[in-house]
């Protein structure tokens, strides 16, 4: 999408609406609103890259729509150098400080790092051609920064700073699914083992330390490639992996206490 949006281009001419009360004030609100939707996303099992990319683009200050106004022929420009346009980035500050789950910090820190990459005239160069303009003559509107620089500044931005931002946060929060992913299914394999060779000693024979080390090296063998597939995000269903890994691993006990 558009990183200047003009949601109406055959109605330029419309007369805009004016209000008194702050944009500050709604952006926040709407801001709020964001946040709540990000948790609520993040219950699903599926990577909510939707919300990513749409917390990267309002921090980068390039909403698809105007907060306050989402169904308004308003035309947002970039402005790098609007103060009231960073005021997102102050709230995002205070949102990762009080944010209680780690795959919300991370994507707000991705977004907030977005946020000020295209800001950077280091990393966006081609933001320098709207310094002039500061924040714009208007408190309300956007002043009189021309739209087609708005355009090319906000192009490069997108490209430099918002997607490798948005690629970034993705690629973390898979990292961090394949972590746990990795950890549970350790952790159920040795509790199986773990419950396998006590149900065997108090059943039968008791199972000597030299036989219960060959098994979790065997065990941790057979766990060698799934955790690794995992990983690299190729793993497939958890569940199937587990399964597999169970059954190998009970193919092994019942092996080695064959020749015990």
């Amino acid at each position: 999408g558009a990183v200047i949006v003009d949601n109406n281009n055959n109605n330029n001419n419309a007369p805009k609406t004016t209000t008194t009360s702050s944009p500050n004030t709604k952006r926040n609100k709407q801001y709020q609103s964001d946040i709540q939707e990000l948790y609520t996303s993040l219950k699903s099992t599926s990577l909510p890259i939707k919300i990513i990319t749409h917390f990267a683009y309002i921090a980068a200050g390039m909403p698809k729509s105007h907060p306050s106004r989402p169904t308004s022929s308003h035309v947002i420009t970039f402005r790098p150098y609007s103060s009231r346009d960073a005021h997102i980035l102050c709230q995002m500050k205070r949102s990762i400080e009080v944010s209680d789950g780690t795959k919300v910090t991370l994507i707000l820190q991705e977004a907030l790092r977005a946020g000020k990459a295209c800001r950077d005239e280091s990393t966006v160069e081609e933001i320098l051609v709207l310094k002039k303009f500061g924040s714009g003559k208007s408190r309300f509107g956007d002043g009189d920064v021309p739209l087609d620089l708005a355009r090319m500044a906000a192009k490069a931005a997108k490209e430099k700073a918002v997607k490798p931002s948005i690629k970034r946060c993705i690629e973390k929060l898979e990292a961090l699914n394949a972590s746990k992913s990795i950890s549970a299914l350790r952790q159920t394999a040795d509790l199986f083992l773990q419950t396998k060779l006590q149900q065997t000693s108090s059943s039968s024979k008791n199972v000597s330390p030299k036989v219960e080390s060959i098994l979790r090296k065997r065990m941790n063998a057979i766990l060698h490639q799934p955790c690794i597939d995992l990983r690299e995000g190729v793993g497939g269903d958890v569940d199937l992996i587990e399964l597999e890994v169970l059954r190998l691993v009970q193919k092994e006990i019942d092996l080695v206490l064959l020749d015990q």
